[in-house]
């Protein structure tokens, strides 16, 4: 196979049904097109930590496909998965005998069992995306990809994420954890509840959020987000009341799903990866960006940032705060 690409072509025709387009795959595509040629790549794994609705994977696979040996696909939320599948069905991608759909809740993992098909779609949180290891030899290059951002589909369709619509406050991506947001928000000691907020906002402002919130929750349960919205919006003006929604939301969906964590503990297992590797990370706000940028420089790492190009900001709008951190073992 030859070593470089004869033409790049980039694929943006999105399936609309499919919601989200995949932030900065432009830069993605072409960062992978640079690597194949410059380090004369004949074949690598892919790896997708972070799967969604599969809109990153299906462009880098019609790109790439030649290349690619096996793709490892990861997701917390079960649903994302079982979409992704009957959409890659759709597209030709995957047929009932070359996948195979590996559960959390499966405890056993008999490893021979597993050798044998070209993709894989693991229901399982990315941090722990060393426990899968067995699925590639070391010998085998690979390329892994983590959006840290939230799915078009997850924003319209699951309960909590949005404070445009009238739902319960779950924001689990997970659906299996116990702790939701409706939790955090009655369940939390008011200290608790400061850290959740100072994250994000001013400590002035997080204590007037949680003073109203304490306030609240002493009469009823906090269940909805319209009641939440209420909350916030007895504080703040209309005119920075979508900004500090936002922030509350954020804050809230970090805390529910453990976010900052998860980050880190990838990334402490990136070390144990003994394949030589090309890493990909989308992230949207410092907090992401400060782990990311402590581990690289305590790991010597070298690295390079990309920001969305303005057309692409013109019709994604989620990539606006988009950050593309690019980094290799090799």
């Amino acid at each position: 196979m030859s070593n470089s690409l004869k033409s790049l072509n980039l694929i943006t025709n999105i399936n609309k049904i499919h919601y989200h387009y995949p932030v900065m795959i432009n830069n993605i595509l072409n960062n992978i097109n640079e690597f194949i040629i410059n380090k004369k790549v004949n074949n690598f794994n892919y790896i997708d930590c972070t799967l969604g609705l599969g809109n990153h994977f299906n462009n880098i696979y019609k790109t790439f496909n030649e290349y690619i040996n096996k793709s490892i696909l990861i997701d917390k939320d079960i649903n994302s998965i079982n979409l992704t599948i009957n959409f890659l069905k759709q597209e030709k991608i995957i047929n009932n005998n070359n996948f195979l759909l590996i559960s959390l809740n499966k405890n056993e993992l008999i490893e021979n069992d597993y050798l044998n098909y070209k993709f894989y779609f693991i229901n399982e949180n990315f941090k722990n995306l060393i426990n899968y290891k067995f699925l590639t030899n070391e010998e085998e290059i690979l390329i892994i990809i983590v959006d840290l951002g939230i799915s078009m589909y997850q924003i319209k369709n699951e309960l909590g994420f949005s404070f445009n619509k009238d739902t319960l406050l779950d924001m689990r991506y997970d659906k299996s954890q116990e702790i939701t947001a409706k939790y955090i928000l009655n369940k939390y000691s008011q200290q608790d509840l400061l850290e959740v907020f100072n994250k994000i906002l001013s400590y002035k402002d997080t204590k007037k959020i949680v003073n109203e919130i304490v306030k609240y929750r002493e009469k009823k349960e906090i269940e909805t987000t319209q009641e939440l919205n209420k909350i916030i919006t007895k504080i703040f003006s209309a005119k920075f009341l979508k900004d500090y929604l936002q922030k509350v939301y954020l804050s809230l969906r970090i805390e529910t799903n453990n976010e900052l964590n998860d980050l880190k503990e990838f990334l402490e297992n990136i070390p144990k990866i003994k394949n030589k590797s090309l890493f990909f990370i989308i992230s949207y706000h410092s907090l992401e960006g400060k782990i990311i940028k402590r581990f690289l420089k305590e790991n010597n790492l070298k690295y390079k940032k990309e920001k969305p190009s303005k057309d692409e900001v013109k019709i994604n709008k989620p990539s606006r705060s988009a950050l593309l951190w690019i980094f290799s073992n090799f």
